[in-house]
């Protein structure tokens, strides 16, 4: 049977919005040829729909698989147990029924994600992903996670990326202010260190008169902290007055770039389990913003001295000393914000992701394995 469709999609198409959602979200729109979409966007969901709809998907993979009719499965890896099943299902599915697997990670650590898995289930999933044809991960530095995986597949780096809507910003475009603003824009969970941030503000207050913290995100629970939980202490913080605390709630598009160009610094101080290459860190770039991040997991290989600093993971004095360090004279460091702005532009640009994911895909698509 001639198979009709060059590439099946399965993953995260927004909404909700995260990371890895808004990649997967570009490469799909990006693609070209003859595609179809699968969207298994399950994240939010109460864990009882979470295991209706997965056993759903499941079947939905089984029918896709057998028709046959797709040349490369792309699927948007998982890191949970319950996402780890699909992408076993999905991955077995198109293997065996000849279409290329394509597996893209946005998480760190896969090696030691396979190392915590269940003994019982160890064994099925390293048979899983040894029938990936190619994995794709974000930075260089990520590759040696796979090793256990090269002799049967090939690893291919693609870097994450800002929103085109930022491709017009030049320092230029950021407003001279005696006011510093620190900014904060990602999904609010404990473990991005939204509150380690929101202690090192509240002591520097007490040396700057002239500093605020902005925070922009939607509210999402962790194991440290429900959704709910974090919403009370940012609301109880962000309606006094005088702590000189805003939240901006989600942000998108052009409110997101209005946010990011009003910024001097942007903080992400995250000690998430899975965090690897925040898009949210490059989009603050691409608006000259001097970056401090924690020195968690990758985030070092992202954030050098000539972008900002990296803080000691989930320590508010480490932070509260890297913050101080720009607070003193932010004109100072005007040319970490310009230098911050070619960085973005020559390593994450848009048009560089969509590029390399349309030459991963037309590889494949010569594979003699079809």
């Amino acid at each position: 049977m001639k198979r009709s469709v060059e590439v099946i999609f399965l993953g995260p198409y927004p909404p909700p919005v995260n990371g890895q959602s808004v990649a997967f979200k570009m490469a799909y729109d990006k693609y070209n040829g003859s595609k179809y979409l699968c969207s298994q966007n399950l994240e939010q969901l109460p864990i009882y729909k979470k295991i209706y709809f997965g056993i759903l998907l499941i079947f939905r993979y089984f029918f896709l698989a057998v028709s046959k009719r797709y040349k490369v499965m792309y699927l948007a890896g998982s890191r949970s147990i319950g996402g780890a099943i699909k992408d076993f299902f999905s991955i077995l599915l198109f293997h065996y029924t000849g279409s290329r697997v394509v597996m893209h990670l946005h998480a760190a650590f896969f090696d030691r994600f396979i190392h915590s898995l269940p003994i019982y289930l160890k064994p099925f999933f390293r048979l899983a992903y040894h029938k990936v044809d190619r994995f794709i991960v974000l930075h260089e530095c990520m590759t040696e996670e796979y090793k256990d995986f090269q002799a049967n597949s090939q690893i291919s780096v693609v870097h994450n990326f800002y929103d085109s809507v930022l491709d017009s910003v030049s320092l230029k475009d950021k407003p001279a202010s005696d006011v510093i603003k620190i900014g904060y824009l990602s999904n609010l969970l404990f473990s991005k260190g939204i509150f380690i941030l929101v202690e090192a503000f509240i002591e520097l207050k007490k040396e700057y008169n002239n500093i605020e913290l902005h925070l922009a995100g939607q509210y999402l629970s962790d194991s440290y902290m429900t959704a709910d939980e974090v919403r009370k202490k940012i609301s109880v913080l962000s309606q006094n007055k005088s702590s000189r605390i805003f939240y901006h709630g989600p942000l998108y598009g052009e409110q997101k770039k209005n946010f990011l160009i009003n910024m001097d610094i942007f903080c992400l101080p995250s000690f998430y389990s899975s965090e690897a290459m925040p898009i949210s860190i490059i989009e603050a770039m691409r608006c000259g913003c001097v970056i401090i991040t924690s020195d968690h997991h990758y985030l070092p290989f992202l954030v050098g001295p000539d972008q900002g600093s990296c803080a000691t993971a989930g320590s508010v004095e480490s932070l509260r000393v890297n913050l101080k360090r720009y607070l003193g004279n932010i004109v100072k460091y005007e040319s970490v914000k310009q230098g911050n702005i070619e960085f973005a532009k020559n390593n994450f640009s848009p048009e560089a992701y969509a590029s390399k994911m349309n030459e991963i895909f037309d590889q494949e698509l010569k594979s003699p394995y079809i």
